[in-house]
């Protein structure tokens, strides 16, 4: 069977990804020679290129290709001299760390000479999990005086393995969002647990199509997330943590008052069935809500819930001090529940906002449909993207009445600016 993986349970789909040199006209010729071998093309994920297109860490096109008992095949033909002639590519790329098999079968050197074979990974058939990006959500609440010293690491480490996103470090531990090449992405994980304080380091793993980030920052911070309220530290109480499994049992008990810590325009696109919003702008708005709210205190138990956990671990310590007895919180947050929850059993209703270029998450972790408007920064729906109101980049039914004219064209300049960037290939920093 020509490029098929055979394994102890079947044949099973695969990746095949042969290095080669070529041109922008070598392109059209690669589907001539495959079918010269067997191999039907199912068609080009890119267009023809005069310019790299890059996926993951490489400039390259992809092309699909079927064989003859139709399993499916990737192609990667890489349009630029190659590192290492040997491998095609360096030992630390997310390539080579997930190899399954590096030798050089008859295939390779049959398809396109010279020839490179790089490795056969098992294909899947969702494409979250074919997405290039690895995103990983982290945060660890713990006691790190050095905090300090590891700023300057992380921010090589990261930038060596091709990684961005936004680190926050403070004397009460570390988070942020983080996303690159899986390797890359493994790597700053095995760094931060390496350090003592960071052994227990637990994260949320996710795919994107797409860098859901400009750049790499890590930031020093006096809190890794802000309440503003001195003396909560969740390394000293913190609510009882629910299991996503036993979470609609919890929300579902009538003693139970469930809240959305999050914002509102987080809360906008999605939330739990009967949950309150506080319609909060920012979350230091969230402790003078509960203090304006005594019905709280009606019901015997609270269930707390965030993005990915972290709000409500201090949201939680807030509310013990305030004299909650029973007051619970989503263990993972909303991404642990959309990943692990299957959709029919679901008491979670619409998207989850993200903080990166996706914008927003459904069940199974899968990107959403939801576009940011540039402008206010809130998420808009594919409805919403229709209104008379909506510019891009400019404005949009949610900000046109709390503009002015002067910020609109302030707003379009930028979007020019944008514009020409995408020409040139380049992406703007404001995009």
């Amino acid at each position: 069977m020509l490029g098929l993986w055979e394994t102890g349970t079947g044949p099973l789909k695969i990746r095949l990804h042969i290095a080669f040199r070529m041109t922008a006209g070598g392109v059209q010729q690669a589907p001539a020679i495959l079918r010269a071998k067997g191999v039907e093309p199912l068609g080009f994920t890119g267009e023809p290129v005069t310019e790299p297109v890059v996926l993951g860490w490489m400039p390259a096109l992809s092309i699909y290709f079927k064989d003859p008992d139709g399993h499916s095949i990737e192609f990667i033909s890489v349009l630029d001299d190659i590192p290492d002639r040997r491998f095609g590519v360096r030992p630390f790329s997310a390539w080579q760390a997930r190899a399954c098999h590096r030798s050089r079968p008859p295939l390779a050197k049959a398809i396109a000479r010279p020839a490179d074979f790089l490795y056969f990974r098992p294909m899947t058939d969702s494409l979250t999990h074919t997405s290039p990006f690895l995103v990983a959500a982290l945060y660890h609440f713990v006691s790190v005086p050095r905090f300090a010293d590891l700023q300057a690491p992380l921010q090589t480490l990261c930038e060596q393995k091709g990684v961005k996103g936004t680190l926050l470090l403070a004397h009460e531990g570390i988070n942020g969002t983080i996303a690159g090449p899986d390797a890359g992405i493994h790597a700053v994980l095995t760094f931060l647990r390496a350090q003592p304080e960071f052994s227990g380091l637990e994260h949320k793993e996710s795919r994107a199509s797409k860098m859901p980030f400009l750049r790499m920052k890590v930031k020093l911070k006096k809190e890794i997330v802000t309440m503003g309220v001195e003396d909560i530290d969740p390394n000293n109480v913190v609510g009882t943590y629910v299991a996503a499994k036993d979470w609609n049992a919890l929300i579902s008990d009538p003693d139970t008052i469930v809240i959305d810590t999050r914002n509102d325009y987080e809360t906008a696109i999605g939330t739990f069935r009967g949950a309150l919003d506080p319609k909060t702008k920012s979350f230091r708005e969230f402790p003078e809500w509960v203090r304006q709210n005594p019905g709280l205190h009606n019901k015997p138990k609270v269930a707390m819930y965030c993005t990915g956990g972290i709000r409500c671990e201090k949201a939680t310590a807030f509310m013990k001090a305030e004299g909650f007895d029973e007051v619970y919180h989503l263990k993972g947050g909303i991404l642990k529940y959309l990943e692990e929850v299957p959709q029919e059993e679901s008491l979670w209703d619409g998207a989850c906002f993200v903080f990166d270029e996706r914008v927003s998450v459904e069940h199974g972790l899968k990107e959403g449909e939801h576009r940011l408007c540039h402008a206010c920064r809130n998420p808009m729906t594919a409805e919403e993207m229709t209104s008379s109101l909506y510019e891009e980049g400019v404005s949009c039914s949610h900000c046109y009445h709390t503009r002015t004219e002067e910020d609109r064209l302030r707003y379009r300049q930028r979007q020019h600016q944008i514009a020409l960037a995408k020409k040139r290939g380049q992406r703007h920093i404001g995009s």
